[in-house]
């Protein structure tokens, strides 16, 4: 590409708009001002309470790329070490807890119950009783798990999220990595990690903030609406001269039309259901995660606790299920575990947002996934695909990954 070439992201989502950050100081930019109607990095208010689309603590040390992007911002940050309980077997524990507490539920006994070397090596450590249990109750727990159950996935991806996270501590395992296929940032069971958050808003203004700071940049145009590439049926995308385009994709459109291989999905119904309470409650914790076919809860969490507030008056939860969930229903769900683990919550108003999500098999995802991106960009040169996963990703992977395929570019 030429001295001169423009680099146009055409949307202004939050990855757009880091990116550019990322970018301004060497490069021409511009952003497309598109947002779209709903994303899982927005935030709102509820009786003048801030609440984000589900959790969103900041992993310092995951990405220092994203993480100095954060800090380039006029936003104050808290900082502080990551804390996290568990539920399961309608019981709380910590993080890391210790295989002891386990043993008073489970039998510590290796029963050879299992074939294969991962479940093997598990039950070695933990117990037959207990894989058993995380298989067939805390997998179960989750949508995604209990689709690759039902799809019959390997071992290490239907426990996926499920080892490390939910077993104990024990130094016969205290790395936590026995799973190989998807190890995760936060695998080890009791390292420290510190996460950051916006300390006077919400996970939405660092949003807002880019936009004040990249405003000489960002364009208006007509029609405002989110749009995804428009491919012709050559597969070609019209572009600008001296123009590199960074723009979202619809995968099942391009893979339909174009007989490129797309993965088995299902539709799931995604929950998330904020919560003001009455009175200050103690929650020391950033987040619950909770694995207990008892609720269809996933994860609980307070911005209160991430800002750093001392109080805690507000708490969201994150359910999904495969089946529809009546409001009442759901809500007396999620008031039962209230009642078992927020100790002296009371509620005095709650909000629900209901969105579809797709829930892949994961079976060669990645290939599949890597194939459209490179049928777009091999067939337009000047175009780089924004959304580089089937999937909503960290953004502190999916940033750092979009950088350097522009680096790759330009």
């Amino acid at each position: 590409m030429t001295n001169n070439t423009l680099l146009k992201f055409e949307t202004k989502e939050l990855k757009s708009l880091l990116a550019a950050k990322y970018f301004i100081k060497n490069e021409q930019v511009e952003i497309v001002n598109r947002s779209k109607r709903f994303s899982f990095d927005d935030s709102f208010v509820f009786k003048n309470k801030n609440f984000d689309c589900g959790y969103h603590a900041v992993d310092i040390g995951r990405s220092k790329i994203y993480n100095d992007l954060l800090r380039s911002t006029d936003l104050e940050f808290h900082s502080s070490p990551s804390t996290r309980s568990l539920v399961f077997n309608n019981k709380k524990y910590d993080r890391g807890y210790d295989v002891a507490l386990l043993e008073k539920d489970f039998s510590l006994k290796n029963k050879n119950r299992f074939n294969g070397k991962f479940l093997k090596n598990l039950e070695r450590i933990y117990g037959s009783d207990f894989i058993s249990f995380a298989i067939e109750n805390i997998s179960q727990s989750y949508a995604q798990n209990k689709l690759w159950i039902q799809d019959r996935l390997s071992d290490e991806i239907i426990l996926t999220n499920i080892y490390p996270w939910f077993f104990p501590y024990t130094d016969d395992d205290k790395a936590g990595n026995l799973n190989s296929i998807r190890p995760h940032f936060h695998n080890k069971m009791i390292q420290d990690n510190l996460v950051m958050y916006p300390k006077h808003a919400s996970f939405g203004s660092i949003a807002h903030a880019l936009e004040t700071n990249l405003k000489n940049f960002i364009s208006s145009v007509a029609n405002a609406e989110y749009e995804f590439a428009s491919l012709d049926d050559n597969g070609k995308i019209t572009v600008e001269d001296n123009t590199v385009h960074v723009l979202p994709i619809d995968y099942l459109d391009i893979a339909t039309r174009f007989n490129l291989e797309y993965p088995h999905f299902n539709i799931s119904n995604f929950y998330l259901v904020s919560v003001v309470l009455e009175n200050e409650i103690n929650f020391k914790d950033h987040e619950i995660l909770v694995g207990d076919k008892n609720y269809y809860i996933d994860r609980v969490s307070s911005t209160d606790s991430l800002s750093g507030n001392k109080t805690v008056t507000a708490i969201q939860f994150e359910c999904e299920s495969l089946i529809e969930l009546s409001e009442d229903i759901l809500v007396d769900n999620l008031k039962a575990f209230s009642d078992r683990f927020l100790e002296d919550a009371k509620w005095s108003g709650y909000n629900i947002k209901k969105v579809p999500l797709k829930r892949y098999n994961t079976d060669g995802i990645s290939e599949k996934c890597q194939n459209i991106v490179n049928f777009v960009e091999l067939m337009n040169p000047q175009v780089i695909v924004l959304n580089r996963n089937f999937n909503f990703e960290n953004l502190s992977e999916s940033v750092e990954n979009l950088i350097s395929r522009i680096q790759e570019i330009i």
